[in-house]
């Protein structure tokens, strides 16, 4: 996590496991939340998700 007084951005790799109509499925992608203090409370401001590029 990087973070200054009052903003901290948190980037995070996602992976994802499960089924879809009985067969397995399996992926993910990484993503990245901004955060800002505001009266001794962390809210989220923005957040961005997306999948890992196709191989």
């Amino acid at each position: 996590m990087q973070h200054a007084n009052r903003q901290a951005a948190l980037p995070a790799a996602l992976p994802v496991e499960g089924s879809l109509n009985g067969s397995a499925l399996e992926g993910g992608g990484r993503g990245t939340t901004i955060l800002r203090r505001e009266a001794n409370v962390w809210k989220i401001i923005h957040e961005h998700l997306s999948q890992f590029p196709k191989q």
